[in-house]
């Protein structure tokens, strides 16, 4: 997770996404303050990739006191997801990071990847 001090363009979020990958679903929630967004914050949700797997992955964007909040997950609701499913779901992922530093200027550089909820061995 990372607050950028730039305005992040949704919609080339969703043309680069869709461009490169397959499967592009975009959505959009407010939250109830119950993950990494404030309550009552905007936020827009990519789901992109077909991994085959029982994960998603998907990139968020919430404005969050004038920074842009941006996530990037692969994500799972219920059971672990297995070890062989990381290492194309973190290709997929640094690829993703790659296209959108090119054409959006969205630099998530910064910002490591950590396993949250299970152990992952791939990004050790």
């Amino acid at each position: 997770m990372g607050d950028l001090s730039v305005s992040v363009d949704r919609s080339c979020v969703e043309d680069t996404l869709t461009e490169h990958f397959e499967n592009v679903r975009r959505y959009e929630y407010s939250s109830d303050g119950s993950n990494e967004y404030p309550s009552g914050t905007r936020v827009d949700q990519f789901y992109y990739g077909d991994l085959g797997y029982t994960g998603d992955l998907r990139i968020q964007i919430g404005d969050v006191r004038g920074k842009s909040r941006v996530t990037h997950d692969f994500t799972s609701i219920g059971s672990k997801i297995p070890q062989e499913a990381f290492p194309p779901a973190v290709q997929q992922m640094q690829r993703a990071n790659g296209m959108l530093l090119l054409k959006c200027g969205l630099d998530m550089r910064p910002y490591q990847m950590k396993a949250i909820g299970q152990e992952v061995e791939a990004i050790k």
